[in-house]
């Protein structure tokens, strides 16, 4: 085989392998749907759609859930991607949304893209994504880099209160930087692992 033969060849072997990877790491796009006041209706949604859970939500900032369960302190309003930087970057602080409009009998997922900190997501109450450990402060937070996802449904009136905790002691900027996502699973969905 010629050089110029082998030279085309493995150029062309090594573009069509470039565009089957970037093919598979485009993956749908969800759709941006804006919370407003921490509660976002979804009952106009197609089956498999796919949502980027931005807009409004509710902040606590230096709180975590256990703090907020008395409802003592009245939340603040921000819009998600939301960042700490600078001085701000490190701390710790809860968020909280409402979703309504959702079918009882659904099972529905929901995937955290990537926060680079620690994170804990609590959905109607139960704990569905931890990475790394939440903290107060250094001593007793862990960060840990992982996409998580797991399934969940709605309450009998059809909502889901999601609360996501984040803390961040270590990179320099922090914040609830990524939206999660979320849509209805289907029969051809790959349920996530059970948790263990």
């Amino acid at each position: 085989m010629s050089k110029d033969l082998k030279f085309y060849f493995i150029a062309t072997a090594l573009l069509f392998l470039l565009v089957v990877w970037g093919l598979l790491l485009g993956g749908p796009a969800p759709l941006v749907l804006e919370a407003l006041e921490g509660g976002l209706s979804l009952d106009r949604l197609r089956p498999g759609d796919l949502v980027a859970l931005e807009g409004e939500w509710r902040y606590w900032p230096s709180s975590l859930h256990e703090d907020i369960l008395d409802g003592t302190g009245a939340p603040a309003a921000v819009t998600l991607p939301h960042l700490w930087t600078g001085e701000e970057a490190e701390g710790f602080a809860t968020y909280g949304m409402t979703l309504k409009g959702l079918d009882p009998a659904m099972t529905y997922g929901i995937f955290i893209k990537d926060e680079a900190m620690a994170y804990r997501l609590t959905v109607g109450g139960e704990v569905l994504i931890e990475s790394g450990r939440v903290g107060r402060d250094k001593a007793s937070y862990e960060p840990r880099l992982a996409a998580e996802w797991y399934a969940f449904k709605a309450s009998e009136a059809g909502e889901a209160d999601l609360v996501m905790e984040i803390a961040n002691f270590d990179y320099f900027r922090g914040g609830f930087w990524l939206a999660p996502w979320w849509g209805p699973l289907t029969r051809s969905s790959t349920r996530p692992p059970s948790r263990s």
